[in-house]
């Protein structure tokens, strides 16, 4: 399953406020982390992940997606040494994504003009048009 772009912002809007389930070590990617970090999927769904502080942010992204191919989740984000991961249960899901937009080949019905708007022409039924009032104010004589 491979997230669409509305559905990583509403799972970076929904992983915001969590605080990092799992911490990388020295060790790196073992089977260790790996574990935890599937125990941890199968308990939050969404899970924040602290990457170590020593690698460049190329080595970080690299082992963030290794990670996500690991623990067979999605990569919904890498922001500086934190990765958030989202995999969704097979059995009572807790978090739903909005649906995904349709592909670049799928044929869809045509629509039409919506149902509220009118043509150029047309004036809204039942509302006459009304000449605007002038107030006139009349010049104050001084004496």
């Amino acid at each position: 399953m491979t997230l669409s772009g509305k559905q990583r912002r509403s799972l970076r809007q929904l992983g915001h406020h969590l605080r990092p389930v799992v911490q990388v070590g020295k060790g790196g990617l073992d089977a260790g982390l790996v574990q935890a970090t599937q125990d941890a999927l199968a308990r939050h769904e969404l899970v924040k992940v602290k990457l170590p502080e020593d690698q460049e942010r190329g080595d970080r992204q690299d082992m963030a997606q290794a990670l996500a191919a690991a623990t067979r989740s999605e990569l919904a984000q890498v922001l500086g040494r934190t990765a958030l991961y989202y995999k969704e249960r097979a059995k009572e899901p807790q978090i739903q994504l909005p649906r995904a937009a349709p592909a670049v080949g799928d044929v869809q019905a045509p629509r039409g003009p919506a149902p509220h708007t009118k043509g150029p022409s047309q004036k809204p039924p039942g509302r006459k048009l009304r000449k605007r009032r002038v107030r006139r104010v009349k010049a104050k004589s001084g004496s």
